[in-house]
């Protein structure tokens, strides 16, 4: 069976920031009901930075396992009421955590980073668990089996809540493919226990057995293809193991499909009976080139009994039967027992101390907060799927230009580039795309104008009520938190206008240099009468000469300024994706919240700004 290493991480402060800013905002009283709920996460923390040393003793891995479940439970508490990041009135802790297999470093601000960590790092408990159970005793078996669908589950919580990181926050061990590999590990060596279980218990079932043992070896095949453009291209050794599986289960269902034909004693399924042995034994000769041969490997067993079964099927067809070998083997289809089974109540269990941290931010405002970040995700994956898109796009342009600028030897050989250049497309796709990006940033400055008209009206609300009210309003001005909003929408738009300006600057270029790509409107006929005339000896360098004429030297600058100037185009459309990102608003807010908190009319009115201010900017 195989194990997953460990990720690694360092040794992190969780306590002194969040208690300063838990005293700023809350006062010492509430600091001190808090402290120890941090202290008992840091000191869970310290101990699972030795997690290497106590995954190794096999009597503290249930107990190594329980103490991650109670380190995600209280980090879920403390990162859902505390506000990490980079950035005034956040808590700027840096967790570092190398990569399982290149023990490359990876740095983040975001606490959703920590939680992940650890779920890889008890997923990897688990499975060891498995491991070890699995041959410490007759009943354990099916401890393991429960342990290996742990570890399932685990890793499909991975897949989902992965999407909350930045993709520069994702280590070789947590790309979707590296993630996709763990699942469909767990689940191949349950389904393996599976096999061992109703061997040891119904021996002469062998259609059961012939589709468990196929259904672990289809997923022993998606470990090897997720893991090949995952981590595995990064180990041989565990390639060998996985291939050595996925060989050893196929040639085990292939096996039980023989001797389940054989017994029907039917002719015409003898030739299918011997085809399928075949097979079988094929695949375990495959296992000797990956395996070297070894009195100990668990299959060399199970090679004499195939052997054995395949010489009595053969001898019995000649003798008895003399019926021809199938062409080819059968069709098998897997039959799998991996529901996962989940533990989210574990890592959601009640944490003492919870209500204090609870009181830090109120219900309206965690909501609109998980609101605010759901969008945001929004926001960066529709980003960065655009961009995506307008790479295709100016790569494919670029290329068109490249086909017919370089390389240019012959007529005809100039000729075949035009060709492609046109099957490919014209300037108008490129116009399209930048067109579109137009609308994009139009779309984005009505929400800012919006978003600027309410913060203004709200203000003059505050003026209103403060004008009312007199001494009884004890709220400051709503000017001292709008400012910076208002400052931030102002360069937002500013940033916005500036990249419009370029790309329609673009977009007129671009209609000057269509003239450059006439060319690719001309047939045969007409593109060879529009070359000079040469004779054949001069002809590479005259066709050399007349693609890089003043047009064609014009349409190279053009590429470079395209490439420069969409450069520019990203950086500051990801820098407004970044300022939205970073929940100023919410915890300015919140704070504002905290201040107004015994006054009711305040309270509601202030509730009222959050709700305008984080949802419109949305």
């Amino acid at each position: 069976m195989i194990s997953l290493p460990l990720k690694q991480t360092e040794a992190i402060d969780i306590i002194t920031q969040p208690l300063q800013i838990v005293e700023r905002e809350s006062g010492p009283h509430i600091a001190a009901k808090v402290r120890p709920v941090l202290q008992r996460a840091q000191n869970l923390r310290d101990k699972l930075l030795k997690l290497p040393e106590l995954v190794k003793n096999q009597a503290l891995l249930s107990e190594t396992a329980n103490a991650i479940k109670e380190y995600i439970s209280m980090w879920h508490l403390i990162s859902q009421n505390l506000v990490f990041g980079k950035g005034e009135d956040h808590i700027d802790i840096v967790f570092v955590w190398k990569d399982a297999y290149t023990k490359e470093k990876r740095k983040s601000y975001n606490p959703i980073s920590e939680r992940i960590a650890m779920l890889y790092n008890l997923a990897a408990v688990y499975n060891q668990l498995g491991i070890y159970m699995a041959s410490a005793g007759e009943d354990r078996p099916k401890e393991a089996f429960n342990a290996f669908l742990t570890a399932a589950w685990i890793a499909e919580q991975i897949r989902g809540e992965k999407v909350g990181l930045r993709p520069e926050d994702c280590s070789l061990d947590l790309e979707e493919a590296s993630v996709n590999m763990y699942s469909m590990l767990m689940r191949g060596q349950a389904q393996g226990l599976v096999c061992e279980i109703v061997s040891a218990g119904r021996p002469e079932k062998h259609s059961l057995h012939t589709k468990l043992a196929m259904q672990a070896a289809i997923y022993y095949k998606n470990v090897h293809d997720y893991g090949m453009s995952g981590p595995l291209k990064k180990i041989s050794t565990i390639v060998n193991i996985v291939k050595f599986n996925e060989l050893f289960f196929t040639a085990k269902a292939f096996y039980h499909s023989a001797v389940d034909l054989n017994r029907q004693h039917d002719s015409n399924v003898v030739g299918a009976s011997v085809a399928d042995i075949q097979y079988a034994y094929k695949c375990l000769e495959a296992i000797k080139k990956i395996v070297p041969p070894d009195a100990s490997n668990p299959y060399n067993e199970f090679v004499k009994e195939c052997a054995d079964k395949l010489r009595f099927i053969e001898n019995q067809n000649t003798k008895l039967y003399k019926v021809p070998v199938a062409n080819t083997h059968s069709t098998i289809e897997g039959l799998a027992y991996d529901r996962p089974i989940s533990i989210e109540a574990e890592l959601n269990r009640p944490v003492e101390g919870r209500e204090w941290l609870a009181r830090m931010i109120s219900p309206e405002v965690r909501k609109v907060k998980e609101e605010y970040e759901t969008e945001v995700g929004k926001v960066r994956a529709e980003t960065r799927e655009r961009m995506v898109k307008t790479d295709e796009a100016m790569s494919g342009y670029k290329n068109k230009c490249r086909e017919v600028l370089n390389g240019a030897i012959s007529e005809e050989l100039l000729w075949n580039k035009v060709e492609k250049c046109r099957d490919k497309g014209d300037v108008e796709e490129l116009t399209q795309k930048l067109r579109k990006l137009i609308v994009d940033i139009n779309f984005f400055n009505d929400k800012l104008l919006s978003l600027q008209e309410r913060l203004r009206k709200e203000e003059q609300e505050d003026q209103t009520l403060r004008t009312k009210y007199d001494a009884l309003w004890q709220i400051p001005p709503s000017t001292q938190y709008n400012d910076s909003c208002l400052k931030q929408i102002e360069q937002h738009l500013l940033d916005l206008a500036n990249a419009k300006k370029l790309i329609v600057d673009l977009i007129e270029r671009l209609n000057e240099q269509k003239e450059s790509f006439k060319i690719l409107d001309l047939n045969k006929e007409e593109f060879m009468a529009a070359m000079p005339e040469t004779n054949t000896i001069a002809l590479p360098t005259a066709a050399l000469e007349y693609f890089t004429r003043s047009p064609n030297h014009r349409l190279n600058e053009l590429i470079k300024e395209l490439e420069e100037l969409r450069e520019k185009g990203v950086e500051e459309y990801n820098k407004m994706v970044r300022q939205f990102a970073s929940e100023n608003v919410v915890a300015e807010v919140s704070q504002m919240h905290q201040e107004g908190k015994d006054n009711e009319k305040v309270s509601l009115q202030v509730k009222s700004r959050l709700l305008i201010v984080c949802r419109q900017s949305m």
